[in-house]
């Protein structure tokens, strides 16, 4: 078999050459890894059909589309993506998620990224601007910052 070159990002090789030093591996076989584990994901989504998709539990859907949520956040300027605790949700059963988003998109921010959120999900989804927190809000941001996990 011959081998080929993959070309990827600076950022993206980067991260391959983080991740190979410090689980004291090849960059070939952390990308072979990534690869598998994209695929089985995939087939498993695929062999449950979207139906069964939505019924899994909320945080099984969002282990399984975290990649795909974290690059269409990125995608419009969100970054640091969290999940808030319990009590910042409005709704029942809704994932809330803590956001620095871009600034130049303002208020329309948060509802933009809580449609993509909600349908990747399927589920309902609130996000909480954290670059309006901090203007509006700074104490309220450190204790949802304090009380929330990162993505």
């Amino acid at each position: 078999m011959t081998e080929k070159p993959v070309k990827v990002d600076t950022a993206t090789n980067e991260l391959i050459d983080e991740f190979a030093y410090f689980l004291g591996t090849t960059k070939k076989a952390i990308v072979r890894e990534a690869m598998l584990e994209f695929a089985a994901a995939r087939r498993r989504l695929a062999d449950d059909g979207p139906r069964n998709f939505a019924s899994m539990p909320l945080d099984d859907r969002l282990g399984l589309r975290r990649g795909e949520l974290l690059r269409a956040f990125e995608q419009h300027g969100a970054t640091n993506v969290r999940i808030l605790a319990d009590e910042y949700r409005e709704h029942p059963g809704a994932l809330a998620l803590l956001v620095e988003t871009d600034v130049a998109m303002g208020s329309a921010a948060a509802p933009l990224l809580a449609d993509l959120a909600r349908r990747l999900l399927h589920a309902p989804v609130e996000v909480v601007s954290a670059t309006a927190l901090s203007l509006f809000n700074p104490e309220g941001l450190h204790r949802a910052i304090a009380e929330s996990r990162p993505l």
